[in-house]
């Protein structure tokens, strides 16, 4: 941190109550299976922290791959509307167009310059099918997804 004098210096704080764990997966593979999800919640749970996970489904479970997004983000609908409840947000990496132009090379403004996306009609289907899927979860345990006036 750099104090209003312009010199380094150290905070301390209480910490954050809202805090949350991110699983983005490795190089060695995904995490965004029931088992790791499990075990991810059972290390917050032994270190007293807030059990809350955020599956981001590109990066390391994908492979960096875009269309592999759809097969983490499915399976962790399917884990959510099995009752986990630790699974709080999922996050999907998207952009106008599929894909990623490294250094550039295409030079189209629709199409990420960092990490491969997936197309914006893609996401839009997925986030509606989502959407269907936990709506009907939500109705057979009883909710009501959007209450009558």
């Amino acid at each position: 941190h750099i104090d209003e004098t312009g010199m380094i210096s150290s905070q301390q704080s209480q910490g954050n109550p809202n805090t949350y764990l991110t699983l983005r997966g490795a190089d060695t593979g995904p995490n965004y299976a029931s088992h790791c999800v499990t075990e991810a919640l059972n290390e917050l749970r032994k270190k007293d922290r807030p059990e809350r996970l955020i599956i981001d489904c590109s990066h390391g479970n994908s492979g960096k791959d875009p269309t592999n997004q759809l097969t983490a983000f499915k399976e962790v609908i399917k884990q959510v509307t099995n009752g986990q409840n630790g699974i709080r947000a999922i996050m999907l990496e998207s952009h106008l167009l599929e894909g990623t132009q490294p250094e550039a090379k295409e030079n189209h403004p629709a199409k990420s310059m960092t990490d491969a996306c997936l197309d914006w009609e893609t996401t839009r289907q997925t986030i509606l099918w989502a959407h269907q899927a936990l709506s009907r979860e939500a109705v057979g345990a009883g909710y009501t997804p959007h209450p009558q006036p």
